[in-house]
């Protein structure tokens, strides 16, 4: 299989796997602290069986303990409140906003890697910020919860991910870095809330496993095909551009498999707004 349709799987993969989160959040007896435990634990098994057939590396730690520890206590943050604010907003609101994230990595990046931010990153951040005008503009804006929790997933996300490039710039092994920062969010949510821990064996349900399973297969699969694609020849410039097409993917998906309809006009056009922005600002 060539590098290009690797790509399409993998864009395929994370829109399923948003859209497929959300509908596991939308139980009422769903515990989103419980559900991030299990589901990093899950991508840990996953990403690590591949880690390890690919040839796993062990991290390197010297001079980068206090990244490895961000980046748990990050993606932990990110997990958590990604799986809270999908108990009350939807799966396109959700990728919407929390496409803002690179505006945070963008900054992160200036301020500490050195990166250069031209014109187009910043009619990129006008995009950004147009995206969620447009999907929120003509409602009286209420920072409801599910807002508030995307929000700091986004915030989350942006930091992280300017952290990661920091440790993968020091030469780790990007596949085996990938079961690192599944594992160490796992435990920062222990750690945290470590009651979650007995409402485990609640979730043994046929329904929620399934689609734990279906969500965190698909997130994994995700990963996987991404970086085979970049071992088999893309550049990672462009299949960064070509991932960033699964926000208006997710719109759709929500729409068709959770019926999440209202203002579906609206939504699509800020997940367009919002997927050139990304374009624009990577």
């Amino acid at each position: 299989m060539t590098w290009f349709w690797l790509a399409i799987i993998s864009i395929i993969s994370v829109s399923l796997a948003s859209v497929l989160q959300r509908k596991l959040m939308k139980r009422e007896e769903s515990d989103p602290v419980s559900y991030s435990i299990v589901f990093q634990f899950i991508l840990t098994v996953l990403t690590g069986a591949f880690a390890l057939i690919k040839g796993f590396h062990p991290p390197i730690l010297q001079g980068y303990i206090v990244n490895y520890i961000l980046a748990g206590v990050l993606w932990g943050g990110m997990s958590l409140l990604s799986f809270k604010a999908l108990q009350t907003i939807g799966a396109g609101e959700m990728t919407i906003i929390t496409s803002s994230s690179v505006m945070i990595t963008i900054i992160v990046s200036v301020l500490f890697l050195g990166e250069i931010f031209g014109y187009t990153k910043i009619l990129g951040t006008v995009l950004i910020l147009g995206a969620i005008i447009l999907l929120y503009g003509k409602k009286k804006f209420h920072w409801t919860n599910g807002i508030i929790f995307a929000f700091g997933a986004a915030i989350c996300t942006g930091f992280a991910l300017a952290n990661d490039a920091y440790i993968l710039k020091g030469g780790y092994d990007a596949i085996s870095y990938v079961p690192i920062i599944c594992f160490l969010p796992g435990i920062f949510i222990m750690l945290i809330q470590p009651r979650a821990i007995l409402n485990i064996p609640k979730m043994i349900h046929p329904s929620v496993m399934k689609n734990m399973a279906l969500f965190s297969g698909f997130y994994a699969l995700q990963a996987i095909t991404y970086y085979i694609a970049l071992e088999r020849g893309a550049n990672a410039g462009q299949l960064s551009t070509m991932t960033k097409s699964s926000i208006i993917l997710t719109v759709i998906f929500a729409a068709i498999l959770l019926k999440e309809r209202n203002d579906l006009g609206k939504k699509i056009l800020s997940a367009i707004f919002a997927t050139i922005a990304v374009l624009l600002l990577r």
